[in-house]
């Protein structure tokens, strides 16, 4: 017998005996009526001659009393035959679903709040690799009931609590993947703005998709701060990364994730987000850190004259933007000298003068590269930063250069989340005032990075 007649038989099977369990069920209901009789509703005893004695029918054989006469007319239902009924009829229901099952597996057939009860989920499962700043995860378990849960997650199939239910077993098996989600330091300086970075390149495994968002903030009405799913790209805020000043205790990270949001992309590479379809699937503290650290007792410190050389040598130029605000361009490099070996960053503060008067500031946090790393020995490319003017009444037309003053800056380097170890010194260099084509068009794309709502 092929399947298909082999999947009709079956069917024609389910439908029979699901007639076979409501035949008696209707009739476990309907009952035996009384059809006038009057009869005790304990014993059945045919009570059509007897009297009501003090207001009350009283059963010769039970002693049941019965105070209304409507008592005693009521069907005689057995309760036994409904619940035969009920079982036969739900028996059906898995009969039915055995064609289901036999082409596409058991676990297609199980309903979601069995399947992320008893789907095995474990830590050798969950695959994780990470390239600098980037972390991953993946599911590479071989269970065919874990296989179609996630399935069911992607394809949004899924009520709220059963979601909340598998991130927090995809948790228990691997706690590192909420943490990955924001980066952040576990200690702070106090009344220092708390920044954290949601770099997330997949997002919201096992519900990647382009509908998610996560989100997070500090507790209990910190700012919320957005990431969308990688598929777009862009922040919703990037100026919106720190969690706010606080003072010397502990603060908690709580973030929660989010099904339904919209996204619409225009010309200009911004990005409108919808949020009245969205529903919260999950939510959790994920993270605390400690507040009332000293910046400089968080990080580590090399130094060397090689090294400050190198850096005041790569401070390239100044330029301004379409809309005249100061940016400073940098050459990204290779460490160099006694400490190239040393995962070192590069925090600092910039300050730019025209003579001696201050006209711009602002921090720059760069990633020195490994030497022998994918740009060689020394050799970098152009970042540009911006900055802020102090003076925006020089005339910078009448200019040919400015001078770039380069300090290392504690606070700066703790927004660099993977290393521990920065350059300290200070440098000052002689930079040109450039107004070339590829600087503008560098920076307008680093600005279409942002985000309207």
């Amino acid at each position: 017998m092929n399947g298909h007649w082999s999947g009709s038989v079956i069917g024609i099977g389910a439908v029979l005996l699901a007639l076979s369990g409501i035949l008696p069920l209707v009739w476990s209901l309907i009952g035996d009526r009384s059809r006038g009789r009057k009869r005790c509703q304990r014993c059945w005893y045919d009570m059509s001659a007897n009297r009501p004695i003090g207001g009350a029918w009283t059963c010769p054989e039970c002693a049941k009393p019965a105070h209304r006469e409507c008592q005693l007319l009521r069907p005689r239902r057995s309760w036994r035959l409904a619940c035969l009924g009920i079982g036969v009829l739900l028996s059906a229901y898995p009969v039915a679903l055995v064609p289901d099952a036999r082409r596409h597996g058991v676990a297609s057939v199980l309903p979601s709040s069995l399947l992320v009860l008893i789907a095995p989920i474990k830590a050798e499962d969950i695959e994780l690799w990470e390239e600098e700043y980037l972390s991953c995860y993946g599911f590479v378990g071989d269970s065919s009931f874990t296989k179609e849960l996630l399935k069911r997650a992607r394809d949004r199939e899924l009520s709220s609590w059963q979601c909340k239910m598998l991130i927090d077993r995809f948790l228990d098996a691997q706690p590192r993947y909420v943490w990955e989600r924001v980066l952040a330091r576990e200690q702070w300086p106090a009344n220092q703005p708390v920044v954290v970075n949601p770099y997330v390149i997949s997002l919201a495994m096992p519900f990647d998709g382009p509908d998610v968002m996560f989100r997070f903030r500090a507790k209990p009405d910190g700012q919320w701060i957005e990431e969308l799913h990688y598929e777009h790209y862009r922040r919703l805020e990037p100026s919106a990364m720190s969690l706010g000043a606080f003072p010397a205790g502990e603060i908690t990270i709580e973030g929660e994730l989010l099904q339904g949001v919209r996204v619409t992309k225009h010309e200009d590479h911004s990005l409108t987000v919808d949020r009245s379809s969205t529903k919260r699937v999950w939510r959790a503290d994920i993270a605390t850190i400690q507040i009332g650290v000293p910046a400089k007792d968080l990080i580590e410190t090399v130094s060397s004259d090689r090294s400050d050389q190198q850096i005041a040598k790569n401070l390239q130029a100044m330029t301004t933007d379409d809309e005249g605000n100061p940016w400073i361009s940098m050459i990204e490099f290779t460490r160099v000298g006694e400490h190239a070996n040393t995962d070192w960053g590069l925090g600092m503060r910039i300050d730019v003068f025209a003579g001696e008067r201050r006209i711009a500031t602002g921090p720059v946090l760069m990633e020195m590269h490994r030497p022998g790393g994918p740009f060689g020995c020394i050799v970098g490319y152009n970042q540009l930063f911006e900055l802020a003017w102090v003076d925006g009444s020089v005339d910078l037309s009448a200019l040919e250069s400015v001078t770039v003053r380069a300090v290392s800056d504690a606070n700066t380097a703790l927004g660099d989340f993977k290393r521990n170890v920065f350059w300290e010194g200070k440098v000052s260099a002689t930079v040109p005032l450039l107004d070339e084509s590829w600087m503008r068009s560098d920076i307008r794309g680093l600005k279409q990075k942002r985000v309207s709502r």
